[in-house]
């Protein structure tokens, strides 16, 4: 998917492309190429058309019309592509709310680059092939009431230098729940947070941190729930709950608040159910064969806003 600015992309069902199932990305003056660098064959020259409709939409008399200061991306279920389920790379303020990202062939969600707030908020991330969320350095985000279910890799890794991760369910994942690398500077507050082979949260090198609030299940195989790698003074732990696993345990279900997400608590975007916003998108299906180890029976879907 590609925008000329502040794509709304919402109720849909993505699943089976070769690559990412959503990518949501600011293009570079002169770049030809998807981001992480696939599909440098693919031409997208002609996006001038988006430019010249942008125009026509704003001469739009509509008294309905509200104007889209948020890109969004809502309700859709993003399941079984090749890459991340949610690729983003922008340099705009950008809502994810409200999705199913499940079963991808990487991870679920990838914020590559975001100069500007993008808010991750009340979705299901589950059983994909590497980690649920990857945050890239020098990314915001702020991550806020999703369940982040059986992922392969990590529950969360992160690099960001401001990255909120509050009132989430990090459960089960293969890695740890939390991975916070070097030069991060991350906020994990009143998070529920297990890891059955690996540890609850894993602090490698120099990171600032403030781990407040949390309760920490620990897993079946008796690792230690927190790791640091080295002494650091600036990764502030305080008032955390570290529960031992007890088969018969009723501390041990997700019951209050039940698990993640609450969707009938979601905070929607200016979504065009709401606002009246008129969409005009072209959408087509590019069927293809896909080089780069994806399957060749799938294809690339492209959206143009």
């Amino acid at each position: 998917m590609m925008s000329s600015s502040l794509p709304h992309v919402t109720s849909n069902h993505v699943s089976y492309n070769g690559l990412y199932g959503v990518a949501v990305f600011s293009q570079k003056e002169g770049s030809r190429e998807l981001p992480g660098g696939h599909g440098a064959q693919e031409n997208f020259s002609e996006d001038g058309d988006a430019i010249l409709w942008e125009p026509e939409l704003e001469k739009d008399d509509d008294p309905l019309r509200q104007p889209v200061t948020i890109a969004l991306v809502e309700s859709n279920s993003i399941n079984h592509n090749g890459a991340s389920g949610l690729y983003i790379q922008s340099s705009e303020a950008l809502h994810v709310i409200t999705n199913v990202i499940h079963a991808n062939g990487d991870r679920g969600i990838t914020v590559a680059q975001s100069s500007q707030l993008t808010r991750v908020a009340n979705n299901s991330i589950s059983c994909n092939r590497q980690s649920g969320v990857k945050v890239e350095i020098q990314c915001k985000v702020e991550l806020r009431g999703n369940g982040i279910y059986d992922n392969r890799g990590h529950g969360i890794i992160t690099k960001g230098d401001s990255t909120v991760v509050i009132e989430n369910d990090i459960i089960g994942n293969r890695g740890s729940g939390l991975q916070l690398l070097p030069r991060s500077d991350t906020k994990v507050i009143k998070n529920r947070i297990h890891s059955f082979r690996a540890y609850g949260i894993a602090v490698r090198g120099r990171t600032k941190a403030l781990v407040q609030e949390n309760i920490f299940f620990q897993g079946k195989t008796n690792k230690t729930i927190f790791q640091q790698i080295s002494n650091n003074r600036e990764c502030i732990m305080q008032n955390n709950k570290f529960l031992v696993f007890k088969k018969k345990s009723d501390t041990w279900r997700l019951m209050n608040p039940p698990a993640r997400p609450h969707l009938e608590n979601s905070l929607r975007g200016p979504s065009a159910a709401h606002s009246g916003q008129k969409v005009t998108a072209m959408a087509t299906r590019i069927t293809a064969r896909v080089e780069g180890g994806y399957h060749s029976n799938r294809s690339i879907f492209c959206t143009i806003l």
